[in-house]
Order: structure tokens, then sequence, then C-alpha cells
């Protein structure tokens, strides 16, 4: 019973914008993706580098 917010939250994320934001929701996807994951690390990544770049830029 505990577990079943982690599965809930992991089988969203394999999730397609589409079918997330489906009504009625689907609980498992009918085609995981991990594409997600991929534009996080993406993102991550460039949010990173553009927070070292400010914050180098700001040194005195």
């Amino acid at each position: 019973m505990m577990v079943t917010p982690i599965v809930l939250s992991i089988s969203a994320s394999l999730k397609t914008t589409e079918e997330a934001a489906a009504v009625p929701p689907t609980y498992f996807p009918s085609e995981p993706s991990t594409d997600n994951y991929q534009k996080l690390w993406d993102y991550g990544s460039k949010g990173c580098l553009d927070t070292w770049a400010t914050a180098s830029s700001r040194r005195p």
C-alpha cells in the first residue's frame, strides 16, 4: 500500500503528455516512453550551465 504512490509516479513519468492529460485518466501507459527523462536531462543540463554562467559572472 505504501508503494502505490511511487509506482503511480513512475508510471506517470513514462506516459506521453497527451496520455497524462487524458480524461478519464489511465493508471499505466499504453506505450511506455522515456522521452520525458531525455527532456528533463536536456533541460537540467542547460539550467545548470545557465546557473553556473550567472554565478561566475557575478564574482568580484
